[in-house]
């Protein structure tokens, strides 16, 4: 089976009062990169503007693509673990409580530029 690319798309729901920006990077089971055969998109996940006790829902998509030469089927066959690096921000003068929290909610993912395979 073969694809371009996986679109990830989800319902961020957060009350977090933080910008949350997340960079992923596919790991082979020698803990290297993967980057030279795909690429991905910053996740950014903007701060709760509302009350602490409520909590704002925000749509974010993540696009992993396969770089020229190469397909998914490259990614996922050498894939050993995913490393990610999220880094947040101060929007004003926000309080982080124990109830701060954020949660992904309606997940779909979706095989982009259709789908082939090859039974040979």
């Amino acid at each position: 089976v073969n694809t371009k690319g996986i679109s990830i798309k989800a319902n961020a729901v957060t009350n977090l009062p933080l910008n949350l920006t997340l960079t992923l990077d596919a790991m082979d089971s020698n803990n290297n990169s993967l980057k030279d055969i795909f690429s991905v998109n910053k996740l950014v996940i903007p701060a709760h503007n509302g009350a602490a006790d409520a909590t704002s829902k925000h749509p974010i998509e993540l696009t992993l693509t396969a770089k020229e030469g190469y397909s998914i089927s490259n990614l996922l066959s050498r894939l050993d673990k995913i490393k990610y690096r999220a880094v947040a921000e101060a929007k004003d003068k926000g309080k982080l409580t124990e109830k701060a929290m954020i949660k992904l909610e309606d997940i779909t993912i979706t095989l982009l530029g259709g789908i082939s395979y090859d039974a040979n």
